[in-house]
C-alpha cells in the first residue's frame, strides 16, 4: 500500500520525545508511518533521534514535503553535504541510511534503490 492510497493517516503534532516530524513550512506529515518503521527496525532511541534530525535537515534544505522529493533530490543533498558542508563519509552514510528508512516507511523504497553509500576513501583515479 502506498502513501497515496493510505486510508486517512493520522496527522499529529510533533512531540519532542516522540518520533514525530514537522515539515519546515509549518504543515504536518505522516509521522505515524515513520514511527512504525523505526519501531519495526528496532532502532535505539539515539539512532531514531539521529534519523529524525537527518530528515529534518533534508526537508529544510528543499523546503517541501518528503512526498515531493525523489532520488534526484537525495543525490543533490548528498553531494551538497560532501562538497559544501564537507561532512565526513560516515555522517553522510548515516543520513543515507536515515532517508532509506524514511522512504521505506512511505513505501517508496525505489527512491533509494540507486543511492549507494559514500566510500570512506575517495578513488585514487
Amino acid at each position: 500500500m502506498t502513501l497515496r492510497n493510505h486510508p486517512a493517516p493520522s496527522l499529529v503534532r510533533m512531540q519532542p520525545s516522540a518520533a514525530r516530524l514537522h515539515r519546515p513550512d509549518g504543515m504536518w506529515i505522516h509521522s505515524d508511518l515513520l514511527a512504525q518503521e523505526l519501531e519495526r527496525r528496532r532502532l535505539s532511541k539515539p539512532t531514531s533521534e539521529l534519523y529524525l534530525a537527518h530528515l529534518r535537515r533534508f526537508l529544510v534544505h528543499f523546503r517541501c514535503s518528503v512526498d515531493q522529493l525523489g532520488a534526484r533530490h537525495v543525490r543533490i543533498w548528498v553531494l551538497w553535504q560532501l562538497e559544501t558542508k564537507r561532512l565526513s563519509p560516515a555522517t553522510v552514510n548515516s543520513a543515507i541510511a536515515a532517508l532509506r528508512c524514511v522512504f521505506a516507511a512511505l513505501q517508496r523504497p525505489e527512491v533509494m534503490s540507486s543511492i549507494r553509500c559514500v566510500p570512506k576513501q575517495p578513488s585514487a583515479y
